[in-house]
């Protein structure tokens, strides 16, 4: 265990702080993450992992660049269950503000991380070209403050 440097990232349940150099949770001085005593108790949390991969990018032949009217798919950075039990994670992708697609998460055990098959949740929905706003949200079971990232992407026609 360390200790939390000044400015880190908490998880929800307070367990953990964000590592950035280690790019990892930590678990917090005096705080056991759900082991020895507390195993069995608590709840899941979840968080992502930081990162942003890429939102909107073309589901149709492998395209690398998001383009207007092709079947959209999204990436995000893995998701880690910074809570005192194990649980599943849900990811819900909305774009403009309607959901477009979830991805559910393998139960996953305090500490342990995952991300869809291929990195993608695909068959997001196609869209008109103009700027979109794609939004990943992960549902925090334990103390129900979403976790989002959003990328606002522009839709040019091929």
């Amino acid at each position: 265990m360390s200790p939390v440097p000044e400015g880190a990232q908490l998880s929800p349940d307070g367990y953990y702080w964000w590592d950035d150099a280690g790019q990892q949770w930590q678990p917090v001085d005096g705080q056991d993450g759900g082991t020895g005593a507390q195993a069995g108790q608590g709840a899941a949390a979840f968080a992502f992992d930081g990162l942003l991969n890429q939102l909107g990018v073309s589901d149709e032949n492998d395209g690398p660049f998001p383009v207007a009217n092709a079947q959209t798919k999204v990436s995000f950075g893995a998701v880690w269950n910074v809570g005192t039990a194990a649980g599943v994670a849900t990811v819900h992708v909305l774009v403009d503000g309607n959901e477009a697609q979830t991805w559910t998460s393998p139960q996953l055990d305090p500490q342990q991380a995952a991300q869809p098959d291929d990195g993608f949740v695909h068959n997001c929905g196609a869209y008109s070209a103009g700027h979109h706003d794609f939004v990943a949200r992960l549902d925090d079971t334990a103390g129900g403050h979403p976790n989002e990232v959003l990328n606002g992407v522009d839709l040019d026609d091929v």
